[in-house]
């Protein structure tokens, strides 16, 4: 569920912004990680993982006894606070603004590109109010689908932005959707190219391409 991915991102980076844990190797990292999906799981869906759907994900690499205690401090560190805004809050009431009509996939599925781009880069998540990340990552895939105008009164009204509120934040995300389709091998990328996305990412890919050549 992209609830719960949006929510794991969070947990993680508020934990790793307030804890002195130090991420001394990648399996420390990898458990941190996979708490936060535990932690995340149980508070979105009504049918969670569980502990041992952890330890199978990770292929054995931890106890159960380890996942539950790594799950315990980042619920301390956090003072137990888990209700939280997400991007996709925001995201999923921008994007029927910006719909051509309710089988606008593309239009949905390019605002979700951005958005979950903007997830794997620390920084934008920091920097950013998550209502901001939400309100550019529409108007990125109105860019790129050419939708003019890129912002309109009713964005404004419904995202409580203006235009020139969001130009930073969707410098930056442009900036990370060229250089993530340049290599095209982030597995941001690949989800996204695939048809039940509607190939959004590599429709990007050739935009942004045609505008660097031209």
């Amino acid at each position: 569920m992209p609830e719960t991915l949006y929510l794991c991102v969070n947990i993680l980076d508020r934990f790793l912004s307030k804890s002195s844990f130090e991420v001394a190797t990648k399996d420390k990292l990898k458990l941190l990680g996979l708490s936060s999906m535990l932690l995340a799981s149980k508070y979105e869906q009504r049918s969670a993982i569980g502990v041992y759907d952890i330890e199978y994900m990770a292929e054995y690499s931890y106890f159960p006894d380890e996942i539950c205690v790594m799950e315990k401090r980042i619920l301390q560190q956090l003072d137990w606070i888990l209700t939280v805004p997400t991007p996709y809050v925001f995201l999923i009431r921008n994007i029927r603004a910006s719909l051509l009509s309710d089988e606008d996939k593309i239009m949905e599925n390019m605002a979700f590109f951005f958005s979950e781009l903007s997830l794997t880069h620390y920084y934008v998540m920091c920097d950013y109010k998550p209502s901001t990340i939400a309100a550019s990552a529409v108007y990125c895939a109105r860019i790129i689908l050419g939708r003019y105008p890129y912002w309109s009164n009713e964005l404004k009204m419904c995202t409580g932005y203006s235009e020139e509120k969001l130009l930073y934040c969707v410098k930056v995300m442009m900036e990370l959707c060229y250089e993530t389709c340049k290599e095209g091998t982030m597995e941001v990328f690949k989800k996204f190219s695939s048809l039940n996305w509607s190939r959004v990412s590599c429709v990007a890919q050739e935009v942004l391409e045609e505008a660097v050549l031209s």
